[in-house]
């Protein structure tokens, strides 16, 4: 009988193979400090719309009631770390975990879930309201930017550098011949800036540079393996974000130039399983964008120390 319940257990992701337990549970405090670390991944398993009514800051949605969730999942999160899974009340995420266990992936849910989290006061954010809030700063930074230039600052945040980089040469002279063309009075005044809604990635100008802040070389390898990081999400997937980012921004109604032009361009590029974008050419020519994109805990650990705190980061 207990082989038999054990066995029940495994079905439903609780256990392993009928047999022990292979993830790990903790408490609210625990997971608290498990969402500070930015080598962990904080995963949201629940549906759509209980993500949007509120979710854990800088969470991932992957619905455990989906038949391919383990495939979106495998396609969406490093298994080099740490997953902290949660969902309504736990069960679902103790669900997830165990499935994601079984995969390779280490995994911690949080017991009691979303609803502990907030029984102890934990903040809780909106898709809706990050979403807006991310929206009106980009404007008020960047007025001239177009829907195509907030498009581009949220799939970069998502996905990481435009492309995996194979040709690291290339990529070096590109760079080099960048420093030698752009003089201090062409770029923002900014070193860093974070990406998109999350802030994942990290937007490193190449001001940082040209100041002595960070070697061209630190900054190129940082960049490099950024790009080729192996967790880089599927397209499908950001598709699926940007569709929940593009509806609320709809229903905006902002006086954005070229809105409905952009928004048919975008749509266009993911039809075909796309999702690079340039930015616009108004803001090319009012801003001069000269940066690369880092994630974040590399950027953390590696380049954030050396920058000075005056005018280290925009905001």
């Amino acid at each position: 009988m207990k082989k038999i319940l054990t066995c029940l257990l495994a079905t439903l992701g609780l256990t392993s193979a009928c047999g022990q337990q292979n993830f790990e549970n903790t408490d609210v405090q625990g997971f608290s400090e498990l969402t500070a670390d930015s080598n962990v991944v904080v995963l949201d398993v629940r549906t759509a719309a209980e993500f949007a009514e509120g979710h854990i800051k800088g969470a991932v949605l992957i619905d455990q009631g989906q038949s391919d969730f383990v495939e979106k999942a495998k396609a969406a999160l490093p298994i080099d770390k740490k997953i902290a899974v949660y969902c309504r009340s736990g069960r679902r995420s103790a669900n997830a975990a165990g499935r994601l266990a079984d995969v390779g992936y280490k995994c911690v849910n949080l017991k009691g879930g979303i609803v502990a989290w907030k029984e102890a006061g934990m903040p809780v954010s909106s898709s809706v309201q990050e979403i807006q809030d991310f929206v009106h700063q980009q404007l008020d930074a960047y007025p001239k930017s177009r829907l195509l230039d907030i498009y581009k600052s949220c799939f970069q945040d998502y996905m990481g550098a435009e492309h995996l980089v194979s040709d690291k040469q290339r990529v070096k002279s590109y760079l080099d011949e960048e420093l030698q063309s752009t003089s201090l009075d062409d770029l923002m005044p900014w070193y860093c800036e974070p990406c998109g809604i999350d802030g994942q990635y990290v937007r490193v100008s190449i001001r940082a540079v040209k100041e002595s802040k960070v070697s061209a070389d630190l900054l190129l390898d940082a960049f490099i393996r950024s790009a080729n990081s192996d967790r880089r999400p599927s397209v499908e997937s950001w598709r699926d974000r940007w569709h929940m980012i593009i509806g609320t921004i709809d229903q905006m109604q902002l006086t954005i130039p070229s809105y409905q032009e952009d928004r048919e361009l975008i749509d266009s590029i993911l039809t075909v399983g796309k999702y690079a974008i340039s930015h616009s050419p108004e803001y090319r020519e009012a801003y001069r964008p000269h940066y690369r994109i880092v994630e974040k805990g590399i950027f953390e650990r590696e380049i954030k120390p050396l920058l000075s705190t005056k005018r280290e980061e925009n905001k």
